[in-house]
This record gives structure tokens, sequence and C-alpha cells, in this order.
């Protein structure tokens, strides 16, 4: 279950919310209105969460440059004078 807290409860005590997403490394929700409206993220949490979008990132341009490698070895690229050319 996500861990919530409200907007006031972060007024009062905003260094137990930090303590909190640092200690549990996940991210903690402020909800106002009932519904999460911010998510506040400890400094480890978020630099690992873009060290994994980072190696996604990588992962798929090596996957796109060698489909462009089978392609082009099986005569399968679509060339083009402009975009147009190449949509469908």
């Amino acid at each position: 279950m996500p861990q919530t807290t409200t907007a006031k409860e972060l007024q009062v005590s905003y260094r137990d919310v930090f303590d909190r997403a640092n200690k549990t490394m996940e991210p903690v929700f402020v909800l106002r209105n009932n519904q999460p409206d911010v998510a506040i993220l400890g400094l480890d949490f978020y630099n690992r969460l873009l060290e994994t979008v980072r190696k996604a990132e990588l992962a798929d341009a090596l996957d796109s440059i060698e489909v462009y490698k089978r392609e082009k070895k099986n005569g399968q690229l679509i060339t083009g004078k402009s975009l147009k050319d190449l949509i469908f």
C-alpha cells in the first residue's frame, strides 16, 4: 500500500514525512481533497529511479540500432525525401 500523508500533516511535521521517504526508500504521496497531488521522494530513491530510466533508454537505443542493422542487411529500409514519404 502506498505511503500517504495530508498537506496539513506535511505542514506540521514535514521532517517526519521526509524521514519516512528516506527510510523506506519509497515515495510518500501528499493528498489534497483525498486525492494524490504530489509525491515526495528521498534523494537515494530518486537517483535509483533516474538510473533505471537511463538504463532503459540506453537499452532502447541499442535495440533500435540492432533493428536498423538487421533491416539494412535484409534490404528492408524505407527511404524518403520528407517525413510525408515515410508515413504509411
